[in-house]
């Protein structure tokens, strides 16, 4: 459950949690402000976590398509990947700050338990 009460920037610890989703740049304005409340800490890195690895993987992913479509106009099909990624990317996004606004600590997979380790620090 969030810790009652304020984040640092002045907004129910919820609200806060749920809006750093999909706004990174709040998460990271709570994550270096907000020292005392784990909810928001953890909502915080967890978000950052998730917007930083969809940014490499699709930085990643544009390139390997973009040296496979090089090779052969048959890879170019592949780039259908891209939307669909988007969209799951979206999904996330929406669901984890539901799950925030919520008051659930929820864990996305494989980064949750990272987010988790550093917000107990």
């Amino acid at each position: 459950m969030p810790d009652n009460g304020k984040s640092a920037i002045g907004l129910d610890a919820n609200l806060a949690a749920a809006i750093g989703y999909p706004i990174t740049i709040l998460a990271i304005v709570c994550l270096i402000m907000d020292k005392e409340n784990k909810f928001v800490k953890f909502h915080a890195i967890q978000s950052i976590i998730y917007f930083v690895g969809m940014f490499v993987v699709f930085v990643s992913l544009g390139i390997l398509l973009a040296i496979l479509t090089m090779i052969s106009t048959v890879f170019a099909a592949f780039t259908l990947i891209y939307p669909l990624l988007g969209l799951a990317f979206l999904a996330g996004l929406i669901f984890a700050a539901v799950k925030a606004y919520g008051g659930d600590q929820f864990k996305l997979p494989v980064i949750g338990d990272m987010a988790e380790k550093f917000a107990a620090k």
